[in-house]
């Protein structure tokens, strides 16, 4: 075996394990950024929620004005307010159950990620193995 064919060999085995490291580095990125994602997914849904329940009570406050100054306050009115009420508060229910899956659907994707770049990783790392041990094979077995 030349002093260059296991220099080259060396590289060779150190180069598959830095690629390994990275793999798994670039996965654990990835699923930060996921994280990071629906952590802003989280944020944006809890601002729908709040301007879902700004309209909710603008429209109330300018029904009962309407209805104020013209002196037309009964029941129906009253039920077409409970109707709002019960309107409101099912979009809000429904917004918040979507927020949730949506985050858990982000959390499973980031944890996921971070699976597969180990499996990668540990890919890399048995096909390096692998080729190193073919190279030392080949290497013995060459006459000088």
């Amino acid at each position: 075996m030349s002093f260059f064919q296991a220099i080259g060999l060396g590289m060779k085995l150190i180069g598959g394990i830095q690629a390994a490291k990275a793999q798994e580095q670039a996965s654990r990125d990835n699923a930060e950024a996921m994280v990071t994602d629906r952590i802003r997914g989280e944020a944006q849904a809890a601002q729908q929620q709040v301007a879902r329940y700004q309209q909710y009570f603008d429209d109330i406050a300018t029904n009962e004005a309407m209805l104020l100054k013209n002196r037309d306050f009964d029941q129906s009115v009253k039920a077409f307010f409970d109707e709002q009420k019960t309107v409101t508060f099912d979009d809000l229910t429904v917004m918040a159950s979507q927020a949730r899956m949506e985050s858990r659907k982000q959390t499973v994707a980031a944890l996921l990620e971070v699976e597969r770049g180990k499996n990668e990783a540990a890919a890399t790392r048995i096909r390096t193995f692998s080729s190193f041990a073919s190279g030392l094979q080949d290497l013995s077995s060459t006459k000088f």
